[in-house]
């Protein structure tokens, strides 16, 4: 399934529960969940990278999987600040434009990233079957460089994130998660070349 795809159920999710909010026992509508709105959450999850490199003479596709942790801190009912660690192997695949005729070929070659991000998240659905956020994020990506082999770039990149939890379990610690995010690097190798990741995580959270 393609990032767009992902991103458009999320939010289709969101729309249909926003409405919906945990019951309680004695039929009103609204409640204070059995964990409190502000603390720490703990998140793991699966990673599904999809990228492109564009510079003057050539673009890279890449696409590969890895695995994420992150630690949100919720200091409001709606607010929270999550650090995120994200590494990923990955294909790439080096393409010639048109123009350039077969010069270069195609030139497909293995590689990786890690993404060291922090984001600012604001909850659009707290205390709902379905918890939505998003927010912007931002922080270091290094990656090996599609254009020169064993090298590694490293540079900062900024972006959004959005995603979702669902609680389960008698107390509603555990949540189902899953998010979106994408993130813009411009670096300074090869004339300006332009990177850009998203990426498709899917796990579990913890509260504490």
């Amino acid at each position: 399934m393609s990032i767009s795809k992902t991103a458009l159920i999320l939010a289709i999710l969101t729309l249909v529960t926003v409405p919906t909010t945990l019951a309680a026992d004695d039929g009103t509508t609204t409640v204070r969940p059995i964990v409190p709105d502000e603390g720490w959450q703990l998140r793991f999850y699966t990673v599904q990278v999809e990228g492109n490199s564009f510079e003057p003479f050539s673009y890279t596709e890449t696409n590969g999987s890895g695995l994420g942790v992150s630690g949100a801190y919720r200091f409001s009912r709606r607010m929270e600040i999550e650090l995120s660690a994200l590494a990923a192997g990955q294909d790439r695949r080096h393409h010639p434009y048109p123009w350039q005729g077969n010069y270069y070929g195609d030139d497909p070659r293995d590689g990786g990233s890690l993404s060291l991000l922090a984001g600012l998240n604001f909850h659009v659905t707290p205390r709902h079957a379905i918890d939505f956020y998003l927010g912007p994020v931002a922080g270091m990506v290094a990656y090996d460089d599609p254009f020169e082999r064993d090298s590694v770039v490293a540079d900062f990149g900024i972006g959004l994130n959005m995603g979702i939890d669902v609680p389960f379990g008698k107390a509603r610690r555990w949540s189902f998660n899953a998010s979106v995010k994408g993130i813009g690097v411009l670096s300074d190798v090869d004339f300006g070349q332009v990177e850009d990741f998203s990426y498709v995580t899917l796990g579990a959270g913890y509260r504490f």
